[in-house]
């Protein structure tokens, strides 16, 4: 459900529930975000919430390491880590099926036994290769985020992300197709300098994270990393009250298609005003003190 909420699918799910006559509503998701979960009360607001758990997006029997590549070359990594880790059932997620299709053929070359799933498979493709793997037959999956969630792959024991998704909830999802029904498991992530923010919120999220590096074929521990120092925001108290000011008069007490657009514009506009003033303010103090030399020179 949490999915089909989104706002691509906002307006086919808007038009479904407008066409219907007796309409009961009722939403299910193994995972609800934040962000969800306030949609769905403003949109639907349920008579009932039934939540079964309300663990932390990180399962207790899964451990994350985040692995820093150090730039090097991603097939070469990739083999050096199953050949050092030799993983019972290991899921490699890309976040491309460009990346995914030439991890595969390297593994496959290198003569390591993969499967394979992406969204460019045929339904009885995908079929038939959920059976394979299920009966054991490789020891290694490459895969798109397709098979980050809705999958039942058993014994999985190791996840290993290329690269983290720009949507970090993914993360979750990849992670959680391993430490099932109590087992321990582990995640892997690859990452560089590029993805450090991504890793750092993360990590500010409560995600409990050990951290490796390759030393030759081998992993051992890494304590290099280190946060980057954020600037602090200047706080400009006049602008967020116009930004607010602007929200509350385009806000709806029932949510309606497009209501997140013209939001957006209101708060564009009031920014552009906020910027044209600054800019007004600023021609102003220069023509002033073009002003004052010019006098100053003429006592002179």
């Amino acid at each position: 459900a949490d999915m089909l909420m989104d706002d691509s699918f906002f307006e086919d799910i808007n038009n479904i529930i407008m066409r219907s006559k007796c309409k009961q509503i009722e939403v299910f998701s193994a995972t609800i975000s934040k962000k969800v979960e306030i949609f769905l009360k403003k949109y639907i607001s349920p008579d009932y919430i039934l939540t079964l758990s309300n663990k932390d997006n990180a399962s207790k029997t899964i451990k994350h390491y985040f692995i820093n590549t150090k730039h090097r070359n991603l097939n070469d990594l990739t083999l050096d880590f199953i050949k050092d880790v030799n993983p019972y059932l290991l899921m490699i997620f890309s976040n491309s099926k460009e990346e995914a299709k030439k991890i595969y053929e390297f593994l496959s070359k290198n003569k390591i036994k993969c499967g394979f799933i992406s969204g460019d498979l045929l339904p009885r493709e995908r079929n038939s290769m959920l059976r394979r793997i299920n009966n054991n037959e490789f020891p290694v999956i490459v895969c798109t985020d397709i098979a980050s969630r809705g999958l039942d792959i058993i014994d999985v024991s190791d996840v290993l992300s290329l690269d983290l998704p720009n949507n970090l909830e993914y993360y979750y999802h990849r992670a959680g197709r391993t430490g099932r029904n109590n087992k321990s498991g582990r995640s892997f992530v690859f990452y560089d300098n590029e993805h450090q923010k991504l890793c750092e919120k993360l990590i500010s999220d409560g995600l409990k994270v050990e951290f490796l590096k390759f030393d030759s074929c081998h992993l051992i521990p890494d304590t290099s990393f280190i946060k980057t120092k954020r600037k602090k925001k200047k706080v400009n108290t006049e602008l967020d009250k116009e930004i607010k000011k602007a929200i509350n008069q385009n806000k709806s007490n029932k949510v309606k298609p497009g209501y997140k657009k013209k939001i957006r514009i209101a708060v564009q506009k009031v920014k552009n005003k906020h910027r044209r003033e600054i800019i007004k303010k600023d021609i102003r103090r220069q023509m002033e003190e073009r002003y004052r030399e010019n006098a100053k020179n003429k006592r002179d």
